[in-house]
Formats: structure tokens, sequence, C-alpha cells
């Protein structure tokens, strides 16, 4: 069963209710097919959430960060074909451009971070305002990151 929820609260409290949550287990059945026996476990209660958010980087490493991040089976769309569709509309609302097209390379560099067993859809990129500064003294003009 899924239930979800929204909740809000301070970081400290938030956090401490998804630990708790996560280390509570409950009785699950299963049912043994050849006699029906039932046979009794405990599950983890399992708090998964689903968060949006930015990835923030220089232009020039999009593909690094998508090497490292994405998984390559799909290059970032969700596993669940039927979600794809508001991911699309999502997009548009927030004014994103679609992900360019590009094979994921083992051969080529990437960050190494840990992202196990997290679902990461990339919704879509939106460029930085250039910017002028100093730097050293010296007029410059750069990514705003």
């Amino acid at each position: 069963m899924h239930l979800v929820i929204a909740s809000r609260g301070a970081k400290h409290e938030h956090d401490r209710f998804i630990t708790e949550l996560n280390a509570k287990y409950l009785p699950i059945e299963f049912t043994e097919k050849k006699t029906g026996k039932k046979i009794t476990r405990m599950a983890q209660v399992v708090y998964r959430p689903i968060r949006l958010g930015e990835i923030i980087f220089p232009e020039e490493h999009l593909e690094t960060v998508c090497q490292s991040i994405l998984d390559n089976t799909d290059l970032g769309k969700t596993h669940h074909k039927k979600h794809r569709k508001y991911f699309g509309f999502l997009r548009k609302i927030l004014g994103l451009k679609k992900l360019p097209d590009f094979k994921i390379d083992a051969s080529k560099p990437t960050i190494p971070i840990f992202h196990e067993a997290v679902e990461i859809v990339a919704i879509g990129t939106k460029k930085d305002r250039r910017m002028v500064g100093k730097i050293d003294g010296k007029d410059v003009e750069y990514e705003g990151l």
C-alpha cells in the first residue's frame, strides 16, 4: 500500500519523523502456493520522498552530470511510463527545455555520487543569465549560477 502525503515542519522535526517512520516494521503475510499455509514476516515501513529540485553547475558540464546521475537505460525518464506526460507538463509550466539527446557512455567522465535506489527523472534544463563582474581586477563575463 502506498499512502501519498504532503508534510511540513521544521527540518530537524521532519527528519526525526522520517527516521522514526523508517524504523518501524509491520507484519506481512505470504501464502505458500503449494499448501496455502500462511507465513508471516516483518516488512519495513518506508518513507520515499517525492522531491523537485534543481542541480546547479556550469553549463559545459551538462553531459558529465547526466552521465553521473541518470539511469542509462532510459536517460532520466521515469520508469512509470504513465507518469511521463506529467513531467512534460511540469517542464512546460516551469519554462524548461527538454534534455538534449545523447547516450550514456561509460568511457566518458563522471562524478562519483551515490544514487542507488533513487529514481532520478530529468525534467528539463534552464540556461543561466550571463553576468558581468570583476575577477582579480579584470572585467569578466560569466555564467550567473
